[in-house]
């Protein structure tokens, strides 16, 4: 499956029978998705360790909070 947006991954996707996706990506997909507005809600697990420097995660937009799920490790 190759892919030059999110949209058309989306569509893709859905044209094999899919009708629900989790998306589980590094800083560039989960930018993608987000400025892209493609997604229905948004779960952050936040881990209490300090794993080390690294990318800083994406910002994400306001969500309304029956959508916005943060679960503490």
């Amino acid at each position: 499956l190759r892919c030059q947006s999110v949209e058309e991954t989306l569509t893709a996707l859905f044209a094999a029978g899919l009708q629900s996706v989790i998306v589980e990506g590094g800083r560039r997909i989960l930018s993608a998705f987000i400025a892209s507005g493609c997604y229905d809600e948004v779960r952050v697990l936040r881990s209490p360790a300090i794993l080390g420097s690294g990318l800083p995660a994406p910002a994400v937009p306001p969500v309304p909070s029956n959508r916005l799920h943060i679960i503490n490790g």
